[in-house]
């Protein structure tokens, strides 16, 4: 496989907690490339489904086992006055849409 560019770090943000097994193309070939990399993988909340991650960085709250949380100073009021059901507010994302879309 051609090596398109050295890294010592790749940070897998590819998709989200919704993502399952098997990925579509282009997905799955990324998820490849980047396990066949030399470098370390850096998770951003859960890993993209297949990826080998060395470490998960969760932001708020973990998600997943193990991971490592960072606080990013979401205030207390936000956790106190967003109850149960406030999320449904927000309207659904298409279905097969992915981040940014």
């Amino acid at each position: 496989m051609l090596e398109l560019f050295f890294a010592g770090t790749l940070v897998d943000a590819l998709l989200g907690t919704g993502a399952r097994l098997p990925l579509e193309e282009p997905y799955a070939a990324l998820v490849s490339r980047m396990n066949a990399a030399a470098a370390c993988i850096i998770a951003c909340d859960v890993p993209t489904p297949g990826a080998h991650a060395d470490r998960v960085v969760a932001f708020h709250l973990a998600k997943t086992p193990g991971a490592e949380v960072s606080n990013i100073d979401i205030p207390l009021a936000a956790e106190i006055f967003c109850g149960e059901g406030d999320l449904l507010l927000i309207p659904e994302k298409p279905a097969g849409s992915q981040k940014g879309s």
